[in-house]
């Protein structure tokens, strides 16, 4: 036995799956075999290698041992010459394994091995090569210099940053997520050090295989991708304190090898204690900035309104002191706006979406209006409230606009997705299997990702969809379109060639995707996500509910009066002139009924006299997609909508009854105006 493949599998299930099939997809290696030690995962990664994978050696423990002590559980059993020990979020080229095994017989004075790792945006992955941290590189990581002048000896000793990342080169340690070791070397050295419960473990046994003189070796010739912290991300366990914890550790165990490391260990253990505020703070950074946003907005519009106010009514200037008067009312106002807030969760999970800070702002304003009605002490200006709540309104609705913005045209990378941010998206490939997930794409609302094509070699015949380029004009066809995302089919790229494609288009913020073969979803950085969603089995629609019924047809009947009742003009010249045409359409029960339009090529004047028919009750504002009567009965669950879900996805479901389930599912007065905004904007 040439070779022995080890992998420690926590709950990643998906990744795994993908891990080993780019294993078997390798080269030929004269032999070897694959050994996963699954850590008591609560997900289906054991099954899925004990179904799919039955040619791999598969251990499932019955508690989490740590990743040292289930490594040694693997090499203990492994028979190969050489071990590789392997992340399973990773991915390898095809020449991955026969590249760094090439090298290694030709070798011998090498103790570990290690390829290039980069991310899944095609950037390099610092820890692949890098130096066992001392007192003055630290310094400098700490510090920022080494980001400042990485290309400098000194500064940039950390991450070894100064060496060129497409050459081989002796370092000090290699990334624990792909590294090769000669098994007899191991039998010298030792197995992985068992008191590393997770991290730390990678760097102890490269120093200690430096220390028997062997060389550590980064060797750039073959690159793998690594899906970095998915092997941690559902562990339940705070991995900041034991990584902190496992470098304590190393310069404990070693700290009579260097002076500098003695000192290290104190240092360290500051270290962690900030690091966790850091890591606390980063996790609450979008909401704290998206709060700390809206409280200049409702401060600055507040403001805007007094002064506005009382140089109206008094004709003078508002002075300072006369505003710090006022601070009551600004005080009912915030507590008004971040309580609706709490009740519309506005920073939670819908911290981008405009339509609901404009909600929040109007519900907000008869909050204050009726404090400052019962109380006196609030009992100001009911003018400077009124137009403060406008200026809240239109404040805390343009930031979220302007950050929308500049994410659609890939300025910035949001990690916040309200229901208003979609991803540009485009499938690689277009024959059946790129054509079948651009399908499954385009079919379900939910997913956020509007498929803008696919980057293939020939025309497409039979699709809405068109081609957008050949794959070697992969950069300008992500510059003329821009894509926030590129989808792989697992089956028509190796590795080698994914990431190939990613060097052409590095520092485009564009992402790529894999689609595992024969499966339905799509795994990216940070997530794995479904995309033709669930069945509707046993799920409550909210639309169907008396009150939320209620609530649409109010909502309906005010929209359509306003609207009319501005646009009167309009009307009465289109009827005097006979310029209407009448159509008939499918709506809910397998009925029909016929909608009427204006003789323009104007698209909102033409849609205006469906209001009337909005106000007799045929019509929603938001509704399903109008379809000809000449068509196939398509069983329409609501009512037909000047526009609705699929208008504003621009996606092509064939069926609008998926579109019916899903708004069915979510609907809320605030799920109408987001869609009637949108369908607005895109006008």
């Amino acid at each position: 036995m040439n070779l022995s493949i080890i992998i420690v599998s926590y709950n990643v299930g998906g990744y795994l799956r993908q891990c080993l099939q780019s294993i078997f997809q390798s080269d030929e290696i004269n032999t070897y075999e694959v050994i996963v030690i699954d850590n008591y995962s609560f997900d289906d990664s054991y099954q899925i290698v004990k179904d799919e994978f039955p040619q791999v050696k598969v251990n499932h423990n019955l508690e989490n041992v740590g990743f040292a002590k289930a490594v040694n559980q693997g090499i203990k059993i492994a028979k190969g010459k050489y071990v590789c020990i392997l992340n399973p979020d990773t991915l390898l080229s095809h020449d991955s394994l026969s590249t760094l095994l090439t090298y290694y017989d030709t070798h011998p004075e090498i103790g570990c091995l290690g390829p290039k790792i980069v991310n899944p945006d095609g950037s390099l992955q610092l820890a692949c090569k890098r130096s066992i941290p001392g007192l003055q590189s630290a310094f400098y990581k700490l510090t920022g210099l080494s980001k400042l002048f990485p290309k400098n000896s000194r500064f940039g000793k950390y991450n070894l940053t100064y060496l060129d990342e497409n050459e081989i080169h002796e370092v000090e340690a290699v990334s624990g997520s792909c590294m090769m070791i000669r098994r007899e070397i191991l039998d010298k050295v030792g197995y992985f050090d068992e008191s590393f419960f997770m991290y730390g473990e990678d760097l102890d046994l490269s120093y200690r295989i430096s220390k028997l003189g062997y060389k550590i070796v980064y060797n750039p010739n073959t690159t793998i991708i690594h899906y970095k912290g998915e092997s941690v991300k559902n562990a339940p366990m705070d991995m900041v304190t034991i990584f902190y914890s496992a470098l304590r550790n190393f310069y404990k165990k070693h700290r009579k090898d260097r002076l500098s490391w003695r000192i290290m260990q104190p240092i360290v253990s500051l270290g962690s204690y900030l690091h966790q505020l850091t890591a606390y703070l980063k996790s609450v950074t979008t909401h704290t900035i998206a709060a700390f946003l809206d409280a200049v907005s409702i401060t600055g519009g507040f403001i805007i309104a007094s002064v506005f106010w009382f140089r109206l009514y008094y004709g003078t200037p508002m002075s300072e002191i006369n505003v710090f008067t006022y601070w009551p009312l600004l005080l009912d106002i915030s507590v008004s706006w971040y309580l609706v807030s709490i009740f519309l969760k506005l920073y939670h999970k819908n911290i981008m979406s405009y339509v609901r800070a404009i909600f929040t702002a109007g519900v907000s304003f008869f909050i204050a209006a009726t404090t400052t009605y019962l109380f006196e002490f609030f009992a100001y200006s009911r003018a400077v409230l009124v137009i403060s709540c406008l200026n809240i309104a239109f404040f805390t609705a343009s930031w979220r606009i302007m950050v929308y913005l500049l994410y659609k045209f890939r300025k910035i990378q949001v990690l916040e997705q309200s229901p208003l941010f979609t991803r540009n998206a485009a499938v690689y490939g277009n024959g059946e299997i790129s054509t079948k997930i651009g399908e499954a794409i385009s079919n379900a609302p939910q997913s956020g990702i509007q498929l803008l094509g696919y980057i293939g070699e020939k025309k497409l015949n039979n699709s809405t969809y068109q081609v957008l380029g050949r794959s070697k004009d992969i950069q300008g066809i992500v510059s003329n379109y821009q894509l926030h995302e590129i989808i792989i089919p697992g089956e028509l790229l190796g590795i080698k060639k994914i990431i190939q494609l990613m060097e052409k288009v590095k520092g485009s913020k564009v992402a790529f995707k894999l689609v595992p073969k024969g499966q339905q979803m799509l795994i990216g950085k940070g997530f794995i996500e479904e995309i033709p969603g669930v069945p509707l089995l046993d799920i409550e629609f909210p639309i169907f509910n008396k009150l939320h019924f209620f609530t649409k047809r109010s909502f309906d009947r005010l929209i359509a009066s306003l609207i009319l009742l501005i646009t009167l003009p309009i009307h009465i010249f289109f009827l005097l002139s006979g310029k209407v045409l009448r159509k008939k359409i499918w709506t809910v029960r397998s009925a029909c009924i016929f909608i009427y339009t204006y003789n323009t090529p104007n698209r909102i004047l033409r849609m205006l006299p469906q209001l009337m028919q909005v106000l007799k009750g045929d019509m929603s504002i938001v509704g399903s997609e109008m379809i000809s009567a000449d068509l196939q009965d398509p069983g329409l669950m609501i009512k037909p909508g000047i526009t609705g879900l699929s208008q504003v996805t621009q996606s092509n479901a064939k069926d609008p009854r998926f579109y019916d389930q899903y708004y069915a599912m979510h609907y809320s007065v605030i799920f109408d105006l987001e869609i009637l905004i949108k369908s607005i904007i895109k006008i």
